[in-house]
Formats: C-alpha cells, structure tokens, sequence
C-alpha cells in the first residue's frame, strides 16, 4: 500500500495545519470585531437615551462629541431636593461623581435643564 491509500488511524486527524497568516487574524481580528460590537451596542444606548444631543454635553463646553454621546451609557439619574423645588441630580454610575443638578423651569413643568449649579468633574 501506498501513503495515499493507507487508512487513517481512529483518533488521529491529517496534517494540515493552520496557516500563520489565520493565527494572526485571530488574535488581532476577534479583538476588533469585539470593540466595533461594543461601540455598536453603546452607539445604541446613546441613540436610546432619554437625553436630548444638547443635553449630553457633560462637560460644559457648549458642544457635544461623540465621546459625550456614547458615556451616556454610564450616566444615572438621582433625586435631588434644591429647596421646594424636586430636581434631578446626574452623577456618573462608575465614580459618584455629579455632573450637573437639573431643575424644571418655573413656567411649568418641562424637562429643560436649569442653569449648571455643579460642574464637578
């Protein structure tokens, strides 16, 4: 018998290798394909957010970057008491930091932000 007709043993699988070009882009290729997924998922938390794109400018600059957008995945929501008015104070969920207090106007009850009281980074 030759080699190409020899049967192949139970247990044993033929040579054949992977490529070192497939070993690389696994390593580097599942890592990418795992942060577009997360930018992805955030991208979506963002675009869901209760949050108007002028409300999401957290640290005061006057703009909103994409950055500011999608940390609004990590920003939560606390009631805050500023004398007789019920406000709502926005801290960041990692840290406890506040990030600003929002009042209602007092032409009603409309959910427009008050001016900053806070801007402690």
């Amino acid at each position: 018998m030759t080699d190409a007709q020899q049967p192949i043993a139970a247990g044993s699988a033929p040579a054949t290798g992977i490529r070192p070009f497939w070993i690389v882009a696994l390593i580097f290729g599942m890592p990418l394909v795992l942060g577009v997924f997360h930018l992805f998922f955030l991208g979506i938390v963002a675009v869901r957010s209760d949050y108007a794109w002028a409300e999401m400018d957290w640290n005061g600059d006057g703009r909103t970057t994409v950055r500011e957008a999608l940390a609004t995945a990590d920003v939560i929501e606390r009631p805050y008491a500023a004398g007789r008015q019920d406000c709502v104070e926005l801290l960041w969920a990692r840290t406890g930091k506040r990030i600003r207090i929002e009042c209602p106007t007092t032409g009603g009850t409309a959910a427009q932000p008050s001016a900053l009281v806070d801007r402690a980074r």
